[in-house]
Order: C-alpha cells, then sequence, then structure tokens
C-alpha cells in the first residue's frame, strides 16, 4: 500500500468520526487470512466476520465499514446478501468479492449487479491498496462534509 498510504491519509474526516475501515466476510480462513497478510500495511482498521448475519449486525450498526471483502459463498449465504446489506445501509460501503480462482461468468455479473471489484489470489499489497482507495473515494464521494477539503480535491488513483 505504499503508493496508496497518502492517499488514504488524506480521507481524515473530521477528528470526532471514524476512519473508514475494511471489512473481510469469509467462512472459511485460508483465503481471507491470506487477504489479511496483504492488506498488513494498512493504515485502516480491519475487521474479520465469518457469516452473512454478522455482516449485517456490523453493517446495520456502524457507518465505517467502508470496503467490504466477502467470500462468494458464506455458510450462511453468499456474496449477493452482502451487497444487499450494504446498499440498504444508510451509509453504504463498497462490496469486493474474493474468489479462488478467476471466474468470468461470476464476474461479469457481480459487477452487473453492482460489486466494487473482484479479487483472486495472490493477494499484491500494492493493487489491494488502489481498489481499497478507490472503493472509499467512490463510497464517499457523496458525502463531501465527512472529507477533509484535500480529500475532495483528490482524483481517484
Amino acid at each position: 500500500l505504499e503508493g496508496s498510504q497518502s492517499a488514504l491519509h488524506c480521507c481524515v474526516r473530521d477528528e470526532t468520526e471514524d476512519l473508514p475501515c475494511i471489512v473481510l466476510v469469509s467462512s472459511e480462513d485460508g483465503l481471507m487470512q491470506d487477504l489479511a497478510r496483504a492488506l498488513i500495511p494498512c493504515p485502516l482498521e480491519i475487521r474479520t466476520l465469518t457469516s452473512c448475519r454478522e455482516a449485517g449486525d456490523e453493517i446495520g450498526r456502524n457507518s465505517t465499514s467502508d470496503v467490504i471483502f466477502t467470500d462468494v459463498q458464506l455458510f450462511d449465504g453468499d456474496w449477493r446478501q452482502v451487497l444487499k446489506m450494504a446498499r440498504q445501509s444508510p451509509a453504504p460501503a463498497e462490496v469486493v468479492i474474493v474468489s479462488r480462482f478467476v471466474d468470468v461468468p461470476l464476474y461479469l455479473d457481480a459487477l452487473e449487479d453492482g460489486v466494487f471489484d473482484f479479487v483472486v489470489p495472490p493477494f499484491r499489497t500494492v493493487e489491494l491498496g488502489y481498489i481499497i482507495v478507490n472503493a472509499i473515494y467512490a463510497c464517499f464521494k457523496g458525502r463531501p462534509q465527512r472529507f477533509s477539503p484535500s480529500f475532495l480535491d483528490a482524483k481517484p488513483v
């Protein structure tokens, strides 16, 4: 995230507000553990959840879940349910699907339904940084009161 860290730091809002956070939703550990390791340099809080239910609770009570990485399939639902919950939230989050392999029909379906992006291993920190910065920008560009003036002038990377 080296190249993206300065862009993430310009997302600083009023000190009374929370910084954006990243949520990882997964019913299995391996894939998201690999993703979490790649996100270690990220200056944002990372929360891990294990089900659609937990994701719904998090989205419902917290307006700072700005980027949600979700498995394609969860034991109690799938990415579509996570996306629907994120879209219905008062402070919508951007959803990124995490898959073990490239699945072009799924990728096209997901983008058509409104997910922000689709990632597969190997997870590269710099690439994830660009996704996160752009997702946060997309998520909040309609809510300028939450940003410092320098962020509003910034362009997505």
